[in-house]
């Protein structure tokens, strides 16, 4: 969420105690990119819904937020606040609100068309692997731009690899959203579902078809 909402990412820990699970969440370049997008800005909350599934902290809550980026891209958020795994979904029409003209009844451009879904978390770096880079016996200097779980940022900014399609800043990707349609995702016990959305190549439907 810190990175969605393009506020600084500062770890006040000593990375050298870091487990492996924690430097992949850390250091996942997809999520980093939403962070260093041009746009600098942040995501808005669409709706919030509390739930019955209750633990310590009290009454949970469900909630989709979504970021426009600056090169057209969506990004959307399902948290789940729930003590349990959820099936969540996000309508188009909810993802795209705030697309939509003002005072008109014209709906958002962006329901036309189709958009392909980029799981953010899907890529991140194994447990060995970030054990290794923990461990200091990383041998390899250099970050191929076809790696999908680091992004040499040094030779290549974020807003430059995105144009670029580097593989690592786009995680994997599962699905397609359609027009108008809706979008299900399986979200963990207290957990986000972090997706990019990206217009696919042909994806804007003709005018005879709506």
């Amino acid at each position: 969420m810190w990175a969605l909402m393009s506020s600084p990412l500062i770890i006040g820990t000593d990375i050298r105690a870091l487990s492996p699970a924690n430097l992949a969440i850390y250091s996942n370049p997809a999520v980093i990119a939403l962070n260093q997008d041009p746009s600098a800005g942040a995501a808005t909350r669409v709706w919030r819904h509390l739930c019955n599934d209750t633990d310590a902290y009290g009454q949970c809550e469900t909630s989709l937020w979504v970021r426009t980026l600056a090169n057209g891209d969506f990004a959307i958020a399902l948290l789940n606040g729930a003590n349990s795994t959820i099936n969540m979904t996000a309508v188009a029409s909810d993802i795209f609100l705030y697309q939509g003209v003002s005072g008109t009844y014209r709906p958002a451009p962006q329901l036309s068309q189709v958009w392909d879904v980029y799981d953010l978390w899907g890529n991140r770096m194994s447990d060995n692997e970030a054990q290794t880079i923990i461990s200091a016996n990383e041998t390899v200097t250099q970050v191929s731009m076809n790696s999908t779980t680091r992004y040499n940022a040094t030779a290549m900014s974020y807003a430059e690899g995105l144009i670029a399609n580097a593989t690592a800043l786009f995680a994997t990707k599962v699905g397609q959203l359609a027009p108008g349609g809706t979008w299900t995702a399986e979200v963990a016990r207290h957990s986000v579902g972090l997706f990019r959305l990206r217009m696919a190549e042909g994806g804007m439907r003709r005018r005879d078809e709506l």
